[in-house]
């Protein structure tokens, strides 16, 4: 890994946790939204990104904050990293048809 790699924006809405490598410190980009679709990554082909100190404990702090408020809602930790309560529920009305949720 290239101490200047990074994550474009597009690439880091489609983390999933299982993307992140906790003991390697590294992030497996694999991913990219596009206009609500998931696509590969910019360049066709998955990369590692690493993972600093600073970036590894932001996110472990995030990890533990999301899981809570999903659990307050008595739901489990979704797969994907950057996620709201509000976008997921906006994306299962569309999907049963309730119209279109901004």
């Amino acid at each position: 890994m290239k101490p200047c790699d990074a994550a474009r924006a597009r690439e880091l809405l489609a983390l999933q946790w299982t993307d992140l490598n906790w003991r390697g410190s590294f992030v497996q980009v694999c991913r990219n939204l596009v206009r609500g679709q998931l696509t590969t990554p910019k360049n066709h082909q998955g990369r590692r990104v690493a993972m600093s100190r600073q970036l590894r404990a932001e996110l472990r702090l995030w990890r533990r904050r999301q899981r809570a408020e999903w659990l307050r809602r008595g739901q489990s930790l979704p797969e994907w990293i950057f996620v709201s309560v509000c976008a997921l529920a906006a994306r299962c009305l569309r999907n049963q048809g309730g119209g279109s949720a901004r």
